[in-house]
């Protein structure tokens, strides 16, 4: 192989290379969507998860397993966003972590989320079943 075919092919290497950590940040960025630029005082307001405990895909690359979620209490008044993350009840034993999108009434009492990693939406959840609203993610 000549130096020249030599350079070119590391030069194509190290373009791969580049491309897939930046796509792969820019990924997180546009998927989630979450501020992470919150200072201390900030963040000491909201409830702190450590770990997600996944138990598949269905948020891809928006959260990992190892992501810190700081969220808040939802309130009885609270005003429901569509594209936003929230923390729900599926049954006594599972809560799950999926994005709001859509509503079925206009006061949001029954709700569709689905994984952004998912096809399908889930099963209609109950206003009072949301627990909490995902406000920041710490990617780890």
């Amino acid at each position: 192989m000549s130096d020249r075919t030599k350079t070119i092919y590391w030069i194509v290497i190290f373009f791969t290379i580049c491309s897939f950590i930046f796509g792969f940040g820019l990924s997180k960025v546009l998927t989630g969507g979450l501020v992470i630029d919150v200072d201390t005082a900030e963040m000491q307001k909201y409830d702190k998860i450590d770990k997600v405990a996944c138990t598949s895909d269905s948020m891809g690359l928006t959260i990992d397993c190892e992501d810190r979620l700081y969220s808040q209490k939802v309130a009885k008044n609270h005003i429901f966003k569509i594209g936003s993350i929230y923390i729900y009840r599926e049954n006594e034993n599972k809560t799950t972590v999926h994005r709001l999108v859509g509503c079925i009434d206009n006061d949001c009492t029954q709700l569709i989320f689905k994984g952004d990693n998912n096809r399908v939406a889930d099963p209609i959840i109950n206003r009072n079943d949301v627990l909490y609203e995902v406000v920041m993610v710490e990617y780890r």
